[in-house]
């Protein structure tokens, strides 16, 4: 039998590791240190900022003041299909992504493309710059998201408009042909009531006249006999 050596001991104790780590979900916090000397209470900005810009924790703080609204693909599809502009292939776009659907055969690429072309038509006023396309993402420099946002906000008021004119025309004819309804009920009543009651009425008299017309004619029999 040959020992474990020291490789291999190390190598089940990081295998463990890694498998404990993914069954948790962990969170790395990144210290910095104040100053060299490791005295209490003493802060170093050269010593700090050196730490900061190897970190690129500087870099990212640029990025995100200059882009400081973000939004994944199928986010921003979903959110913006109602405010595409009727151009070029925005017609196409608005059909492909109606009522915030995304296809499922969409790939990643497709709604990267797509995305593109949607702020491209959103953002047409501003400069090429105004968004940029990330691998899942998209970022907005300042004041662009906000634009995107005005747009899809009177999409919205104009949509409803429309279907409260159209909602309303419904029920003002729905409310029309009522009122004619019970109008032609109201004049045909008296017709109706007339047609209904007449043969209550006239088939006694039709039969008190039959009656009374053989009771005369048998009279005027016995007449003639007794003559």
């Amino acid at each position: 039998l040959v020992a474990d050596s020291l490789w291999s001991k190390f190598e089940r104790q990081m295998t463990n590791l890694f498998k404990s780590i993914l069954k948790t979900k962990m969170t790395y916090v990144r210290c910095i240190i104040p100053n060299t000397d490791q005295e209490p209470m003493k802060f170093d900005l050269h010593c700090v900022m050196k730490q900061l810009h190897s970190m690129g924790l500087v870099t990212a703080l640029k990025a995100h003041a200059a882009f400081p609204n973000k939004q994944g693909f199928e986010s921003v599809l979903r959110r913006f299909w109602c405010a595409i502009p009727k151009e070029k292939n925005g017609p196409e776009l608005m059909a492909k992504y109606r009522f915030g659907r995304i296809p499922q055969e969409a790939t990643v690429d497709t709604l990267r493309k797509d995305c593109n072309d949607v702020l491209s038509l959103l953002l047409k006023d501003f400069s090429e710059d105004a968004f940029a396309v990330g691998k899942t993402k998209v970022y907005f420099k300042t004041g662009t998201f906000e634009h995107a946002e005005y747009d899809r906000s009177q999409a919205f008021d104009t949509n409803v408009t429309i279907i409260q004119s159209l909602v309303r025309g419904f029920l003002a004819r729905k409310k029309t042909k009522t009122r004619q309804a019970e109008r032609m009920l109201h004049r045909q009543s008296p017709e109706q009531l007339q047609s209904f009651f007449m043969p209550i009425f006239f088939l006694p008299l039709s039969l008190f006249r039959y009656m009374f017309g053989i009771k005369r004619r048998r009279n005027n029999f016995m007449r003639g006999c007794w003559h």
